[in-house]
Order: structure tokens, then sequence, then C-alpha cells
């Protein structure tokens, strides 16, 4: 209760926010393709009747602050797809303009709210099998940043699909030693051929896993499925994500992850997969823990002929090349 006596003269200032999705900083930032029209502009060198058809397309940029802080400024740097040109004017101008890219500042922006950006880019005179647009989003709080990364890919040349073997994922994981519940787990993504790429990495965590922390920044969690965006995998390069989650309790883990790579100036390559198993504590009713050792079938008492081996090694069970997981069943 407030009591007051006299005369006064009250100002209030209240300030609404958002609710925030995540417990700490964070950017959700997405990028769409509207839409590609055929423009017919005159021609530039012919006063006459001539015209040219242009390939004119729009993307919209929209930038969330779903975090528990408030961001100033926010600095936002959409790159181009190769060949592509920058036509004004845009929703918003840029305050850089290059020939690869434009960046926009932001001065602020608080829990909740939403800014859109919607640029055209002629794209008559792009090449690539790919039509890949980026866009990267960083903000600035306490004198730290957060940022979050995204892109649109349209295949062009849809008739390249499903080349094998360019992209390569491997995932291992390892149980932590000072806290037994926590696993630490490992995604090595490599680009294997002499192109620039892109790629989204989805992880399935097994059930009842909770994520902890994370070496590279999400795009957006959901309790059960991690997804990062990956902005640039430079030719020959490894790009690694180490990130840490909680285990419910003791028990054998399984996890997959997907890596859907794209290309910005080469071929169509195909998503990759790899599957991790780990043992947390002591499993009961399970066989001995996951290793390359020799595999012992259970003692369930059956009668079995026709094998030369009563044993069988980690290896006869394993193949090198399945498809990019690290190792499958034979057939």
């Amino acid at each position: 209760d407030e009591q007051y006596e006299g005369d006064y003269s009250i100002e209030r200032h209240v300030l609404f926010t958002g609710v925030p999705k995540y417990n700490r900083p964070h950017l959700n930032v997405t990028k769409t393709l509207d839409s590609i029209i055929e423009v017919d502009d005159p021609c530039e060198e012919d006063e006459g009747d001539c015209t040219e058809t242009r390939q004119v397309a729009t993307y919209t940029i929209t930038i969330e602050n779903d975090g528990n802080v408030a961001l100033e400024p926010v600095y936002v740097t959409d790159y181009f797809p190769l060949g592509a040109v920058f036509l004004q004017p845009s929703s918003l101008r840029p305050e850089v303009l290059t020939e690869t890219y434009a960046n926009w500042t932001l001065t602020h922006l608080a829990i909740g709210d939403v800014k859109t950006i919607t640029i055209r880019l002629d794209v008559t005179k792009y090449h690539p099998d790919e039509l890949v647009n980026r866009v990267d989003v960083c903000g600035v709080y306490d004198n730290e940043t957060v940022c979050a990364y995204n892109f649109s890919a349209l295949e062009i040349d849809w008739l390249t699909c499903c080349l094998s073997g360019p992209v390569s994922v491997k995932k291992s994981a390892e149980v932590d030693q000072e806290n037994q519940s926590v696993v630490r787990y490992r995604i090595e993504i490599g680009n294997n051929d002499n192109v620039t790429r892109i790629a989204t990495v989805t992880d399935w965590l097994p059930v009842g896993m909770d994520l902890i922390d994370s070496s590279t920044p999400i795009a957006s969690y959901d309790g059960s499925v991690v997804v990062w965006n990956l902005l640039e995998i430079d030719s020959f390069e490894t790009k690694t994500i180490e990130f840490s989650a909680l285990a419910p309790g003791a028990g054998r883990f399984t996890n997959t992850v997907e890596v859907d790579p794209r290309s910005v100036d080469g071929p169509v390559v195909q998503p990759v997969r790899a599957t991790c198993v780990i043992d947390v504590g002591t499993v009961e009713g399970e066989c001995d823990p996951v290793s390359c050792g020799t595999w012992q079938p259970p003692n369930w008492e059956f009668e079995h002929s026709g094998y030369d081996s009563d044993q069988t090694t980690c290896e006869q069970l394993t193949c090198t090349d399945c498809d990019g997981t690290d190792s499958c069943l034979a057939p």
C-alpha cells in the first residue's frame, strides 16, 4: 500500500517485455526466400523498345530476441548468393553495402522483440547448382556477444542430385570424469571437396537427456532436438561441435545426428548421418559395455549350429562406408 500527504505529481514508467523462450541470451534468425519473379527492364544501351528479363529474388530476414536479456546494438550481415546483385530499395537501408554482402545495425532489441528486413537481389547471372543466401546476426549485452546464423538454399539444377562422398560426419561420446551423469559429445563435419558449403546439423538427444551447453551457438532446442546452423565450411575443412548433456540415470543411450549440407559454389550433396552409443553408469540387463572387444551372445540357452566360431568381433559387425554413417550392421 502507498500513502501520500500533501500535493504530489507522480509519474510512473512501465516497461512491458516479452516472455523469454530461453533462460540465457539467445537470438533466433530465419531467412526465407519469398519469391523469384521475372522483371522486364529497358536495355541499358538501347533507347528503342528493347527489353531484357531479369530474375529478381525477394528475401525476408526475421530476427527475434528470444533470450532473457535485452540486446543493444544488434549487427546484421547478409551474404549474397554468388553473382547476385543487391537492388535498392530494401525495407531498411544498409549501413554498409558491397558487391558480396550488406550490413545493418539495429540500435536495440528488447526481450521478445522481432525485427524484419526485406531485400531484393538480381540473381539472373547466378550459376552454381544451389541459390544460397546466408545471414549472421550478433547482439551485444554486458560487453558480451550472442550470435545466430541461418540461410536459405534453393536447388536450381536438381538433376545433379544424389552425389555422395564429399561430406562426412563422425560422432563420438565420453562420460565426464568429474560428473558421471554428464556425457560429452563431439560431432565432426568434414567438407572433402574444393567448394564452400553450409549445413544444418540436427541432433536427436536420447530420451530423458537434457542439453547443458554447446561450443557452437545453437539455432534451436526444444528439449529433445538440438539444431545448429553452420554458415561456412571451407574447402577441405572440418567443423567440430562439442556439447554436453545430462543423463537421467544409468543406462545405455543411443543418439543420432544428421548433417544436411548445401553448396555455396559447388554441386548438390545429400544429407549424412552418424549414430553413437554410450553406457552411463552400470547398465542392468545389458551385455558388456560398448567397445570393440570380443562380442559374446547372451546366455539364453538357445541351441545354435552352423557357425565357424562362437565369437564375433566388432569389426565383423561394422563397415567403414555406410552412406555417411560411422558404422552399420553388416548385411
